[in-house]
C-alpha cells in the first residue's frame, strides 16, 4: 500500500506506460511460475512480494490508457465500462473455479 501512490505517479508522468505495463505483467508471470518451481517458504513469501509490487502497476496503467482512450468529459463512463468488465471477470472466474473445484475434488 505504501508504494501505490509513487507508482501511480511514476505511471502518471511517465512516457512507456505499455512499456512498464508490459514488464510488470513479465514480472508477475515469471514469479508466479517461481512458485511451482521452487517451492519453499521464504520463495513462496519473496514471490508474492514481487506479485504484489508488479500488480500495484496495473490499476494506474488502465486508468491513464482509458483517458487515452476518452476525453476528461467522457472517463467516468469507461471507467464504469472497465469497472463492470472486471468484476464480471471476477465473477465468471470464481464461479468457473468453484465448479471445476467442485467436479475434481476427491
Amino acid at each position: 500500500m505504501l508504494i501505490q501512490p509513487v507508482v501511480g505517479s511514476w505511471i502518471d508522468e511517465s512516457r512507456f506506460k505499455r512499456t512498464i505495463t508490459a514488464v510488470a505483467a513479465a514480472v508477475a508471470s515469471v514469479a508466479a511460475a517461481c512458485i511451482a518451481i521452487i517451492p519453499n517458504y521464504a520463495m513462496q513469501v519473496a514471490v508474492q512480494l514481487i506479485i504484489g509490487l508488479a500488480g500495484t502497476v496495473f490499476p494506474p496503467a488502465i486508468a491513464a490508457f482509458a483517458l487515452g482512450l476518452v476525453s476528461k468529459e467522457h472517463i467516468s463512463k469507461r471507467v464504469a465500462r472497465n469497472e463492470s468488465f472486471a468484476h464480471f471477470g471476477n465473477f465468471l472466474f470464481a464461479n468457473i473455479a468453484a465448479a471445476v473445484g467442485t467436479y475434481v475434488s476427491l
